[in-house]
């Protein structure tokens, strides 16, 4: 009785939705980009890929570095929060600028 319960209330399947909370999508989309560009562009993580990338490491990242990689950061965090939260089904159109309706 409980799991009929579980299932016609909490189910994504039964709901036919792709997230628990959609009002929420937004909120997470956003902090998962903040937190993000700040993991990878502010901390030794950030140095360790920019070296990886170039073959040259660096004491303090370059600010001009620092934005392009928090641009790319931002577009690629924005693009699979897309797909991830809003249209599973529809993976190219999460790069696009398209809306997810």
């Amino acid at each position: 009785m409980l799991n009929r319960w579980a299932f016609e209330h909490l189910s994504l399947e039964n709901s036919g939705d792709f997230f628990r909370f959609p009002q929420w999508r937004g909120a997470v989309l956003g902090f998962s980009i903040i937190y993000l560009i700040v993991a990878i562009c502010c901390s030794q993580f950030g140095n360790g890929v920019l070296g990886l990338l170039t073959d040259n490491y660096h004491a303090h990242m370059p600010l001009s570095t620092g934005i392009i990689m928090a641009l790319v950061v931002a577009y690629l965090t924005w693009s699979l929060g897309r797909w991830f939260l809003y249209r599973p089904d529809r993976f190219r159109d999460a790069w696009t600028v398209k809306k997810l309706a």
